[in-house]
């Protein structure tokens, strides 16, 4: 049985005024947990992956979204909806077009923003400020992020079974990054005007955006066994600067942004004895 927080006593205790680090918790399968003592954008940013924020203070959040504006204790924002935020201390649930639920968020309506019951959540209260403290082990916080997120799948519709040209499309890109897009139109049997429509409806992304964050995600498993110069040419990049540039923009940050450990912590589990570094592969906030 967790501890019921109060918001007043959640706001004592657990969400000081002062900045703070942020914990990344990268859980892989194409989710992860974040949290942040305050985000702030004033550029509307297109983000690939959906994003369920939650409000850790009993101050209700802005968002910006499709142009229209809103004020939440709880929200999902469709991928690449256009948004601007301003939130203090809150929680990041993140869905990457690598999951098998990503093509559900696409159904969120024209809007582009669900709004959600902040105290459809509060049982899970207590988990929220761990994590926030960065006291949650990777297992519990796995728990948690898929708690939320079947949650918000109650509030989704259902999709029909993805196109098999697409899926195969999404395994060679898997497999090899380097992959140009009009090779995978020759490999499914159709023109790549068509791939691309078909791409879009199928995913509610862009096939160029998709094939670029495969390649950024490819690039971001490498580091750690190579340089990132080697990486970004594995991955179809030309140098390193071409992979932070097309880092930046996909996540608004830099790579570096989160290897400062006085900014953030990762807390992922070690893929090998000999690899114990986290790999920014495993996710970061989009």
């Amino acid at each position: 049985m967790r501890p019921r927080f109060s918001e007043d006593v959640a706001l004592q205790s657990s969400v000081p005024t002062a900045v703070r680090k942020e914990y990344l918790y990268a859980l892989g399968g194409g989710r992860l947990l974040y949290t942040f003592a305050s985000l702030h954008t004033e550029k509307p940013l297109r983000r690939c992956a959906a994003q369920i924020l939650l409000a850790l203070s009993q101050e209700p959040f802005r968002l910006t979204v499709n142009g229209a504006i809103g004020h939440y204790h709880a929200a999902v924002i469709k991928p690449r909806a256009p948004r601007t935020c301003k939130i203090a201390a809150g929680i990041n649930v993140q869905i990457d077009p690598s999951h098998p639920q990503f093509r559900r968020f696409r159904t969120i309506g024209a809007s582009g923003v669900l709004a959600m019951n902040r105290d459809t959540f509060r049982e899970f209260d207590a988990d929220f400020y761990r994590a926030y403290d960065g006291r949650l082990t990777i297992d519990a916080a796995t728990s948690l992020a898929d708690t939320i997120l079947n949650m918000v799948l109650s509030r989704v519709s259902e999709v029909r079974p993805l196109d098999v040209r697409i899926a195969r499309v999404i395994d060679l890109l898997k497999a090899n990054p380097k992959h140009s897009l009009h090779e995978l139109a020759t490999v499914v049997g159709i023109s790549y005007h068509r791939l691309s429509h078909l791409f879009m409806a199928e995913m509610g992304i862009p096939l160029r955006t998709f094939h670029l964050w495969r390649k950024v995600h490819s690039a971001m498993q490498m580091l750690g066994e190579m340089s990132i110069v080697d990486a970004a040419q594995r991955a179809g990049f030309a140098d390193g600067s071409h992979l932070s540039h097309a880092f930046q923009q996909l996540h608004t940050w830099t790579p570096s942004y989160f290897y400062d450990s006085n900014r953030v912590k990762i807390i992922a589990r070690p893929r090998s004895r000999r690899d114990r570094d986290v790999k920014l592969g495993a996710g970061v906030p989009s």
